[in-house]
């Protein structure tokens, strides 16, 4: 899988508008900001998942380290694997900025067992079983 079919599967699950399991790029960035724009976007919004294509390569964007004045980025097509890396941010990135009405609202639902304390939903399970004869 190439860098950019990686992305486009890495966020098909979790965003609107996705086609068969891949991200619609065209629904999801309009608009696309320069990757000096990347730490002023950090403080305004998370970032992981936004997307950044250089020529030649396309990744996604994880963390900024605002010490480092880096991003740590998940990339595909490292050798046909996934390499998690930590970049100097380039001006000349375009920068694809995920917004909260691009993911799919069910993809943090909660599912309600998993928010019940540990010994009631032991307690619930034991209940639930049949009694030996």
């Amino acid at each position: 899988m190439d860098c950019h079919a990686y992305y486009l599967w890495a966020t098909g699950a979790h965003t609107v508008g996705a086609t068969r399991g891949q991200a619609n790029l065209g629904r999801l960035f309009r608009v696309f900001r320069s990757g000096s724009e990347i730490r002023h976007l950090t403080q305004e919004a998370p970032i992981h998942g936004d997307y950044v294509r250089i020529p030649g390569h396309t990744f996604m964007l994880l963390a900024y380290d605002e010490h480092l004045g880096k991003v740590w980025t998940m990339e595909g097509n490292f050798g046909s694997s996934i390499e998690i890396a930590l970049r100097s941010v380039g001006s000349g990135w375009q920068v694809g900025h995920l917004d909260e009405q691009d993911i799919r609202p069910d993809v943090f639902e909660e599912d309600e067992s998993a928010a019940e304390p540990g010994d009631a939903l032991a307690a619930r399970e034991r209940a639930e079983q049949p009694a030996l004869p």
